[in-house]
């Protein structure tokens, strides 16, 4: 099975992450709350669910435009158990560094790391189990050499008009976190789904 994998079955997906159906409609659930407060609001919402049962383990919180702070989630887990952390973006962007940081650094406390983006989008990431996990300063430098290595196809698609700058730059992040996921321990997971 590759590290990479993209799908149109959101619930499906979140399987192949290890959640079992129940706690993945859970979070289809969560997550088109956060999409909706988020489109109200225009600002990123968090949620953090049970990995077992898919309930939430305390209120959503409030962010800004472009983040939300998610350490009172982050106190609230209960050592021993598994959870996974829900968040919106305001476009259809993947996960920000700092985002797989926060699953780097509470892995196994923190089992997958969801984004419900917009544009009927949404984004997985998982560590694998057993592997060993990178420092993530590993991390840091895989996704910076990506970003060189990869910036400058994406730069020359705009000069030409093959694509607009906001798409190119939507698409840089998704084929980074392709390119250097599975080398780096995590799986990840892209689909492109309806918006309920």
């Amino acid at each position: 099975m590759s590290d990479v994998l993209r799908s149109r079955d959101l619930i499906e997906a979140l399987g192949i992450h290890g959640l079992s159906a129940d706690v993945a409609r859970c979070v289809e659930e969560v997550g088109g709350e956060l999409r909706a407060m988020q489109t109200e609001h225009g600002v990123e919402f968090a949620a953090m669910l049970d990995a077992r049962t898919g309930a939430s383990l305390a209120p959503y919180l409030r962010g800004t435009a472009t983040s939300v702070i998610t350490e009172p989630h982050l106190r609230s887990m209960v050592p021993g158990r598994e959870y996974v952390q829900v968040h919106s973006h305001p476009t259809a962007t993947t996960f920000s560094i700092d985002d797989i940081a926060i699953l780097f650094d509470y892995y196994p406390s923190i089992r997958s790391t969801v984004v419900v983006a917009a544009e009927g989008w949404w984004y997985v990431m998982s560590a694998k189990p057993g592997a060993d996990h990178y420092p993530m300063r590993t991390v840091y430098q895989a996704y910076r050499r990506a970003w060189e290595h990869l910036e400058l196809g994406f730069l020359v698609a705009i000069d030409e008009g093959r694509t607009i700058e906001n798409a190119a730059a939507l698409n840089l992040h998704r084929a980074i976190w392709r390119t250097i996921a599975g080398d780096l321990s995590f799986l990840y997971h892209e689909v492109e789904a309806d918006i309920k």
